[in-house]
């Protein structure tokens, strides 16, 4: 029954005139798996901004991360660090990257502004789209899964005319969306492009965290989960993308990160490490990469179902490598890495923690 709701409501917005792919029925999957027994068809971004604890703020300032690729023809594209990061919070969506340099309402996302049409749409800011969005991964085996649709379509019962409308092209693949900067002479990266076409941040080597540069923060708390190395743990890839695509930008806040060789010679990838802390006009990052401490967490996406013991395994490593394993030292240690960019004397047990946690290659 489940299923047939999805199609259907996937189907709909199809019959609306806006572009859909494969990520809207998983959106729709993530809703009822995640939001509500009932899919939250009409959660959005925005209504975050009118909970009480939001406005009061008593809560973090929610942002979903996302890649654009280019993918506007029917070929599979290969992602390169020039792709833009786009940026969703309550109140806006864009990029800050050279090229867009620009925001809009995330109310009326969904709009043309620059097309002089004149028609404002809202209710794109889904909220299980959004996350699907950002957890797209889909093109990153673009000809292998082209090559299992038949068998796709069959086992999720997909109906022929959503089938049509599916398979033109690999796009399908990939967040669809009205491009918001159509036509706009501000953002030549994207102008000419109708459609925006978005997947997970780190198929374009990033690991979310390219938003919060452009801000004036002083220490930043990484959880990477890319699964890089083909048992599906870390080695640096996309954390290193992530610096290489800030010198692109010119973003110097961001601190060196070493190649993958090196990351993985120094083992970065199998304890938490702070990055920039031996530096005073950087970021320090407060990294922690999956890894199995308590229990074996590289598990990537399946369709089949997670029971309970690895669901509870999962939740529990996570615990465990954001509690460094309760090493004794990691809270005071956690404490230096956040008051070491700030003005005053440090405790003296700070020398130590950086000498044991920073980064050095």
């Amino acid at each position: 029954m489940t299923r047939n709701i999805i199609r259907g409501q996937v189907f709909q917005k199809a019959l609306a005139g806006y572009p859909i792919s494969y990520v809207d029925l998983f959106g729709r999957f993530e809703s009822y798996s995640f939001l509500s027994a009932e899919g939250a068809p009409a959660s959005h971004f925005e209504d975050i901004t009118a909970q009480p604890i939001f406005q009061t703020f008593h809560s973090p300032f929610p942002m979903i991360a996302a890649g654009g690729v280019n993918a506007f023809g029917d070929s599979c594209p290969l992602s390169n660090l020039s792709d833009p990061a786009y940026e969703f919070n309550p109140y806006e969506f864009g990029s800050w990257e050279k090229g867009i340099s620009a925001f809009v309402n995330i109310t009326y996302l969904g709009s043309q502004p620059y097309t002089g049409a004149g028609t404002c749409v809202t209710g794109y800011d889904n909220t299980g789209f959004a996350i699907a969005t950002s957890g797209n991964v889909l093109g990153l085996n673009c000809t292998e899964f082209n090559a299992k649709l038949p068998t796709i379509f069959a086992e999720y019962n997909v109906s022929h005319q959503l089938a049509e409308l599916l398979f033109p092209s690999n796009r399908s693949l990939f967040a669809r969306y009205p491009n918001p900067f159509y036509n706009s002479s501000s953002s030549p990266k994207v102008s000419e492009y109708p459609n925006i076409n978005m997947v997970d941040g780190g198929l374009v080597s990033d690991v979310a965290i390219t938003p919060l540069l452009y801000r004036d923060v002083d220490v930043l708390f990484v959880s990477d989960n890319s699964g890089e190395t083909t048992d599906g743990y870390v080695n640096g890839t996309n954390l290193h993308g992530t610096y290489l695509r800030a010198q692109l930008n010119n973003l110097t806040r961001m601190p060196p990160v070493p190649d993958p060789p090196t990351f993985v010679q120094h083992g970065f990838g199998n304890r938490n490490v702070f990055f920039g802390c031996n530096t005073t006009d950087t970021i320090t990052l407060v990294y922690m990469p999956n890894r199995d401490v308590v229990y074996p967490s590289n598990y990537g996406r399946t369709p089949d179902p997670m029971g309970d013991e690895v669901l509870y395994g999962l939740l529990d490593d996570g615990r465990a490598i954001a509690s460094n394993n309760r090493t004794a030292d990691w809270a005071e240690c956690v404490g230096c890495a956040i008051m070491g960019k700030m003005a005053g004397t440090l405790p003296n047990f700070c020398g130590a923690c950086f000498r044991k946690y920073c980064a050095v290659w």
